[in-house]
């Protein structure tokens, strides 16, 4: 059997980290509504069940009336001054309407300078697939009559300026119409519906202006409540920093890890092992004993740590991130670092030019 190219430095296998589906794929058994294989219906339950489908029909139109009270911009650049003038953040709805026949996959990249940052530019090649169509306009009704007309939810909206476009919407050029969604700033989208963030609030840090969380709605499944909620509960950062610190959020076992504080030091030391293994195109703890010297003393307190892990090559960001911290939850002490709370942190990933990510998580307690 092949290696698995995800993995990390301790490839200890965990004992008890298989998955389940919490409901095997089984009713109950004695089900009221259905006697026999005739699907006999019970009719003393009529009433009830009358009520119950009264209910489900009517509701989705509340909640879609209550979707279509959002405030949302609907010109792009419109939406950016906006979010600059009042220093907000601007969120990003690309949805769908019309379901999608192909998957999605990384078949070009390259680096561009842009003033003094250099930009990672990404094409996604259409694949056709004989799987069934992805239900992303399904995945999209989902998401508005379900997380985004929540009341927790509405409330924390308002901290963003909002805006709504298509997944197909398109900007103009030097007379030209380009897609949005194939700017190089929204490369890892994917060309998918899904939310983005552009940073309008930190004007003194160097990703101001810049996307910084990119959810698409990978296989067609749309963000949950609580997934949103942890988007919104972000620290300042990088779209990859914040994407794995989001990752690690999401993880079913809510590991402790990103509960202390982003310390700058700390994060730098992330990013530039990250770095390092990107360009070198190899995972390791290279070099940590003077890496870890060097954070300590700039933050003052003792004890540092790390974890290191790879994606599968040609995967997007977001399923990148999720990858790397599933490889650490399969490693025992890489898990141990992960979900324990430490005092600060810094997460970083970087895709190396074999189009892997390489993530690192360091940590001073």
């Amino acid at each position: 059997m092949a290696p698995n190219p995800r993995k990390d430095i301790d490839s200890t296998a965990c004992a008890n980290c298989s998955h389940y589906n919490r409901f095997g794929g089984q009713g109950k058994p004695g089900n009221w509504l259905f006697r026999n294989k005739f699907s006999l219906f019970c009719y003393k339950r009529l009433g009830i069940l009358s009520f119950l489908v009264g209910v489900l029909f009517f509701f989705p139109f509340v909640l879609v009336a209550e979707a279509d009270k959002i405030d949302w911009e609907t010109d792009y650049r419109q939406a950016i001054r906006t979010a600059k003038d009042s220093a907000k953040n601007l969120l990003i709805y690309f949805y769908a309407e019309v379901d999608s026949p192909k998957l999605l996959n990384l078949t070009e990249e390259r680096f561009v300078q842009s003033g003094n940052k250099e930009i990672r530019q990404v094409a996604y090649l259409n694949i056709p697939s004989m799987q069934k169509p992805l239900n992303i306009a399904a995945a999209c009704r989902e998401f508005e009559n379900g997380p985004l007309v929540d009341n927790e939810i509405a409330e924390k909206l308002n901290d963003f300026v909002l805006l709504k476009l298509p997944i197909d919407a398109t900007i103009t050029e030097d007379g030209e119409d380009r897609p949005l969604l194939e700017e190089p700033i929204f490369a890892e989208m994917q060309n998918l519906p899904g939310l983005a963030i552009l940073d309008f609030q930190h004007t003194d840090e160097p990703h101001y202006e810049d996307v910084v969380s990119t959810i698409p709605f990978l296989r067609a499944k749309p963000v949950t409540k609580e997934q949103m909620l942890t988007l919104f509960d972000l620290p300042s950062g990088t779209l990859t920093q914040r994407t794995l610190i989001y990752a690690v959020r999401i993880h079913p076992e809510n590991p402790l890890s990103t509960m202390g504080e982003p310390h700058p030091a700390v994060v730098k030391g992330a990013t530039e092992h990250s770095e390092y293994q990107a360009k070198t195109g190899i995972l390791g703890h290279q070099n940590f004993g003077v890496r870890a010297s060097r954070v300590v003393q700039e933050v003052g307190v003792e004890g540092a740590s790390e974890v290191c892990a790879q994606s599968w090559s040609d995967e997007g960001l977001l399923e990148g991130a999720i990858g790397c911290v599933r490889a650490w939850r399969s490693s025992p002490g890489h898990w141990k670092l992960v979900r324990t709370p430490h005092e600060f942190y810094g997460y970083d990933m970087v895709r190396g030019r074999n189009n892997t990510w390489y993530a690192t998580g360091l940590f001073i307690r």
